[in-house]
């Protein structure tokens, strides 16, 4: 049984997705606060104007470097944490993009930013559903957290997440009886 082809469910999904659709709410959020009791500066001068979607860009582009070149749960929550503030960032210029005139101020964007967040959660919710792993994905899943020992941090409570998944992986497997 494959999962969804090549697509392995992470058992920590939930708790990725959720730090970052809480970094970019409270994201946009500040940004939207800060905007408004600055009086909405500019960055540029006279000439241009540097959107912060710009910067929300650039730091999803580092989010994305973060989970390809490097290994570990840590820096996902990392990655998570960055890419979601930089969607706040971004996503709060939706106002721009949708208008012909660029209007920041367009009245309906602000429900439309709200709908994105509310299908986020949706999806988000849907992916990280407790359903049943595979026993393959459960395999990765001990096989990933078995990290911990590796950096000579595994605590007591990722060790039984560990035992768990590996009860619940095929057990004719030599990797799962190697792992346990």
């Amino acid at each position: 049984m494959r999962g969804f082809g090549y697509f392995y469910r992470h058992g920590r999904a939930g708790e990725l997705l959720e730090l970052f659709l809480v970094a970019a709410v409270s994201s946009l959020l500040i940004t939207r606060f800060w905007l408004h009791i600055t009086h909405y500066p500019t960055i540029g001068g006279h000439t241009f104007h540097i959107a912060h979607m710009l910067f929300g860009g650039i730091l999803m582009m580092i989010a994305t470097v973060l989970f390809t070149a490097f290994l570990g749960f840590r820096v996902q929550r990392v990655a998570s944490l960055i890419a979601g503030i930089g969607f706040g960032l971004f996503i709060d210029e939706l106002g721009k993009f949708i208008t012909r005139d660029n209007n920041y101020f367009y009245s309906p964007t602000v429900a439309l930013i709200y709908l994105v967040f509310v299908v986020l959660f949706l999806v988000f919710r849907w992916l990280s559903q407790t359903r049943q792993l595979t026993p393959r994905e459960n395999l990765l899943n001990a096989l990933a957290l078995t990290e911990e020992v590796v950096i000579e941090d595994l605590d007591a409570t990722e060790r039984t997440q560990v035992m768990r998944y590996l009860d619940q992986s095929d057990q004719s497997h030599p990797l799962t009886k190697a792992l346990a």
